[in-house]
């Protein structure tokens, strides 16, 4: 009896003694992590999860997951803001204008920087009135709707619409604030017309333009007209003469039916600013170049096929700064060369400059990259269907797709169904497995 009462507590003992160690061992999973670096992969396994942290530091984001333990997820979602634009548009007569279609932009500005970020072309109807979403990732930044009516049948002559100047209405600019979902345009009106009769001493080929402000930045659409003008907008002219200094003239906003006399004098130019730009073998190199004048951009220019340029109607004055954007051609397919800007200052336009440009060259990346995720809803149940680049997710919510980046900018994941609203993922790094989760 003793002895089987000291076999039982051996019998316990090791039992318990098991379940120690394997809750130990459990505690401690181990993840594998595969990125692509280079064409090189890098293969860590057993590894504890703050080593894979350390390895990867530079993600700043973790999403700890117990459905694989075998694969690190990373969180690079942004903020998706959709926002509907809807409006009327009328003609000069002041009746509903069914005949076009209204343009819309999205600009988002940080830093002083404008970047684009989302446009639609909406077909207004018999009764003149529009309607569309646009949807956008929304980061800290300031966020404008840029919007336009355009008198063209088809989307096939909007680029015509876009620089005729009797097709388009003024561009109005609103801001978009971050919990707006709705914008209503009280009306886009096609102006009336006024008259600008522009004399140039000593003569030269004056165009107008209509500038805009989005933000800190200003754009303009150039209409090449120096007659008939939008009405009740503000105007800029730029006119430009060999021999003398291109000029650009702002203009009040003129009325309906108007008709304002405009003389412009240029300033005289005669300096003309010459010089060569060659490789480090005196090979002659293709140039793109930009001078900054009185911290004022002058003009673009570029060289020939003997590497030379000649930029006429320049101030007879020292150039603050001129710009040089150099290329080349390699006939190897596998080497890309690349040249970093030359930049001079304090150029005196008097001496002829002999311009060596050192380039630098670099393999070419062939590298296919392999991302991967999946698609489930906030039960953990999975969703087919979902448009990824141009993949969609399998049946079990399962998504794969090649790549030649290595970082992918702007990864969209959106559903044709419209089950669920879109998500936006930035910076997204080859290796990487997402695991997306939609709410209706």
């Amino acid at each position: 009896m003793k002895l089987n009462s000291y076999r039982i507590i051996l019998i316990s003992i090791f039992i318990i003694s098991l379940i120690v160690l394997l809750s130990r061992h459990n505690t401690s999973p181990y993840y594998q992590i595969s990125e692509v670096r280079d064409s090189q992969t890098l293969h860590q396994q057993k590894a504890t999860l703050e080593e894979a942290q350390e390895s990867i530091n530079d993600i700043p984001t973790v999403m700890k997951t117990n459905s694989n333990p075998n694969v690190q997820r990373f969180n690079y979602e942004v903020p998706v803001q959709i926002v509907e634009i809807k409006g009327f548009v009328y003609n000069r007569g002041g009746k509903p204008d069914s005949d076009g279609f209204v343009s819309a932009i999205i600009y988002s500005e940080r830093y002083s920087i404008l970047k684009f970020e989302a446009r639609s072309y909406i077909k207004t109807d018999e009764h003149g009135y529009y309607n569309t979403q646009l949807t956008f990732g929304r980061e800290s930044a300031d966020y404008f709707l840029c919007i336009s009516a355009l008198k063209c049948r088809s989307l096939s002559d909007k680029d015509k619409c876009d620089n005729d100047i009797y097709n388009q209405s003024p561009t109005r600019v609103i801001k978009i604030e971050e919990n707006v979902k709705v914008i209503t345009i009280d009306s886009c009106y096609f102006s009336e017309f006024a008259k600008l009769n522009i004399s140039v001493d000593p003569g030269g080929y004056p165009y107008v333009v209509l500038p805009y402000r989005v933000g800190s930045s200003i754009l303009s659409r150039d209409y090449r007209s120096n007659t008939v003008v939008p009405a009740n907008i503000p105007l800029q002219i730029q006119v430009g003469r060999h021999g003398y200094r291109q000029q650009e003239i702002n203009i009040e906003p003129l009325y309906g039916g108007e008709i304002r006399q405009v003389l412009i004098k240029l300033e005289s130019g005669s300096q003309v600013f010459k010089g060569r730009i060659v490789d480090p073998y005196g090979f002659p190199l293709s140039a793109a170049i930009e001078l900054l004048i009185d911290g004022k951009r002058e003009c673009g220019y570029g060289t020939n096929n003997e590497g030379v340029f000649t930029i006429p109607n320049l101030p007879n004055k020292i150039i603050d700064k001129v710009e040089f954007h150099v290329s080349s051609y390699n006939p190897d397919p596998n080497v890309e060369v690349y040249h970093k800007p030359l930049i001079l200052y304090d150029v005196n336009p008097n001496q002829e400059l002999t311009i060596t440009a050192i380039p630098e060259t670099r393999q070419v990346d062939k590298t296919t990259y392999i991302y991967r995720g999946r698609c489930l809803d906030k039960e953990g149940n999975q969703i087919s269907g979902m448009m990824v680049g141009l993949e969609t997710s399998d049946q079990e919510g399962y998504f794969e797709f090649e790549s030649s980046h290595p970082i992918i900018e702007n990864l969209w994941i959106t559903d044709a169904h419209k089950r669920y609203k879109p998500k936006l993922f930035r910076n997204v790094k080859a290796g990487t497995f997402l695991e997306v989760v939609f709410e209706q």
